[in-house]
This record gives C-alpha cells, structure tokens and sequence, in this order.
C-alpha cells in the first residue's frame, strides 16, 4: 500500500502487494461476490493507512476511486459471518512464526468505548478503563495469547449492563470471560496458564472455574477482598481486607525483582509472599504482593496483589508472568489509537462487532508481516 499526500489530502492507492495476499486470500471462502474481497482488502488497508478517523466514511473519501456506499454496505449488510471471519484469521496465523506458543499465557480482560446519547446498541453508564471512570459507553470482554516476544488477539465479546436487571439473556463479565476460556478450548489452543486482572481475580466463581477446570492462573485482586488474619492482638484469626494488612508489612521482608516490559525495558519492583484463606475460597490461598516502594506499600499506587495456584512457579515467576498482562494494553492501545476500533459509526452490534473484527484483523495482519519478516512501511511523499 502507498499512500500519497496530494494538495493537502491524504489519498490511498488500495495496493497490497504480492507478499501480502497469501493473508487475503485466507478469506477468500467468505466471499459470494468478487467484490467483497476487494472491499475487505480496501477496508484493511484504509485501517492501517495513517488515515486519522478509521470510520467507513473517512476511509472511502481518502481510497483512490472508491465509492462510500459500496464500503458501507459491506460493514453492515453484505453477507460474510464476523465469527467464521474470526476463525480463518486465527487459523492462518496459528500456523505462522506469529502466534505465540511457549509457555503461553491466556490474557482475559475488557475494553470499553465512550459514546454519547443512548441510540447505541450495548451503550450503558459503566466503567471505562479507556478513561479510568465511571462514563458513557459500550464495554468488550476480550481474550488475547501472548508470550515473552509475541502476542495476539483472539476473541471479542460484547458486555450488556442490565441495570435494572429485566433482561433475563444477561450475561457479567466473569461469565463471559469464561466463555471466551472455553473457546480457546475447544480450538486447542495451548497454553499453560490463565492471567486476568483484579475485577476477575477477586471473583469467587471465576477462580473456581478455573480450578475446578484444573487451570493455572496468575489473577490479581483487590485490596477490599477479605481474608482470614489475626492482626496484632487479636487471639485468633479474622475477617479482614488485604489493605489492613499491607501496612504491617516491613520493607526489609521485600524481595526485589527486575521486570521486562514489552518495549524491552526493565521495571524495579519488591514483592512479598504471604499463604492466607481467602473468603469465598475453601483452604489457603498463595497471595504475593508486589510495589514499587516497600517502605509505603500501603500508600503507593502501584501496589499489586497477586495470587495464583501455579504451584510450580516460582514466587518470582509469577509476579514476572504476570506482567504478561500489558500485551493486552498494548493491544487495546494500539487497536484503538491506530486501526480505529474504537471510529465506529454504526448503532447496531452486530455491525460494531463486525468494525472490531475488522480491525482485529487488520491488527493481525501487521503481526504476522512483521513476524514473518516482510512488513515494510508506507510510503508518503510531500
């Protein structure tokens, strides 16, 4: 693809090259007509091209003799299946140098998008992590593969608040998330553990799926979640959160620990082992808390708490494991900064479903280009 800056416009010449089209041509059972293998490549390469605001109009006013309802009606009517269109990505690249395979990790997590009004599909008052608060918008459970060196997106699913709770379809998060586990699953796709953030880490039912499944996980927690403790004082042990304990812990029982980000940077962290039964859980519970500052753990907001049942890990291993997490966050940034997940302009979700698939598949075509040692960049003359 070239893309070329014309009196001030940015125009997209739709050339994929003869590299990329063993990737295009993975799809080509979805396609009735001719013409929607030449839309979806023409929409994958307005994704990708630096064109800002990846929506379907944008797009088709920037793609070089390219009509906006042609486009248009294949994001929302033409008919190819979003979930077999997942399933022939996942396919062709499970069997490329870009699909994660030692020692890999099954990242749950959700995504969240801000709306304004309410004629949106899925669009409730809810978290948002994209914003760190309580906003407007539709949320996705999503799951994600990754290694060490390597990571890729698997499945989308959408999340439906039910607020007043008259919806008897709904499903929560930790539901859904399991489903997303399952799914991987049934494809057989391997890996050796599960990774998820507090919100499932502290769910009861989600950590007794996974155990009862007789699945490793690395889950954080919350420090709210209750355990059983004596504090000092106390004859016996009681309920108490996990943040009462922490300021009892001595700086000098940290042990330290250097992380490898995903840039290839290191972080210095401390961590701290403690075995504790957590309420909700039958028997005791491997619960590591890991910060930045062993002498005010309590106050740092980067204080994590961890457990896991990975019994074969290591301490260390599972803080470091852990940090396996930020391949989603990358993901989730990218997907969104870069491929435009996040521009769609449709109402309904099952066409903001086939947007995200879209995306999810151009986003996985840069990894394997570039896994495969055959990415090569855009061209821009001014």
């Amino acid at each position: 693809m070239k893309l070329y800056e014309i009196a001030d416009m940015d125009i997209i010449l739709p050339e994929s090259g003869d590299i990329s089209q063993s990737y295009f041509r993975t799809f080509d059972d979805l396609w009735s007509r001719r013409e929607q293998r030449e839309f979806f490549e023409r929409t994958l390469m307005g994704l990708i091209s630096e064109t800002h605001r990846k929506n379907i109009e944008r797009i088709s006013e920037k793609l070089l003799n390219q009509d906006y309802q042609d486009l248009h009606h294949f994001m929302t009517v033409s008919p190819w299946d979003r979930n077999e269109m997942n399933e022939k990505r996942i396919s062709f690249i499970r069997e490329s140098r870009a699909f994660p395979k030692e020692k890999a990790a099954l990242i749950l997590d959700d995504t969240g998008v801000v709306k304004r009004g309410t004629a949106t599909e899925g669009v409730g008052y809810q978290y948002i992590g994209q914003v760190g608060k309580v906003a407007n918008g539709n949320v996705f459970v999503t799951s994600h593969l990754a290694d060490s060196k390597k990571h890729m997106p698997l499945d989308i699913v959408e999340y439906i608040p039910d607020p007043e709770k008259k919806n008897p379809d709904f499903r929560t998060k930790i539901v859904l998330a399991i489903s997303l586990i399952e799914k991987a699953i049934q494809r057989n796709i391997e890996f050796e553990y599960v990774i998820a953030d507090a919100w499932y880490g502290s769910s009861p039912d989600f950590i007794k799926y996974l155990e009862d499944n007789n699945l490793k996980y690395i889950a954080g927690v919350k420090k709210n979640r209750v355990v059983y403790f004596r504090l000092p004082g106390e004859r016996k042990s009681n309920e108490h959160t996990l943040e009462e304990i922490i300021p009892l812990l001595k700086a000098e029982d940290f042990r330290p620990i250097d992380i490898q980000l995903s840039d290839g940077s290191k972080m210095k962290r401390f961590f701290i082992r403690m075995d504790l039964k957590i309420k909700g859980l039958k028997g005791k519970r491997r619960v590591i808390i890991e910060t930045d500052d062993p002498s005010n753990a309590a106050e740092s907001k980067n204080t994590r708490l961890l457990i896991s049942n990975a019994v074969s890990f290591r301490d260390d291993t599972v803080v470091k494991f852990y940090h396996l997490r930020n391949w989603i966050e990358v993901f989730y940034r990218e997907v969104k900064d870069f491929l435009g997940a996040d521009d769609y302009q449709v109402r309904s979700m099952e066409r903001i479903l086939r947007h995200w698939t879209l995306c999810i598949a151009a986003y996985s075509f840069l990894q394997w280009m570039q896994h495969e040692n055959t990415l090569y960049g855009m061209v821009k003359k001014n």
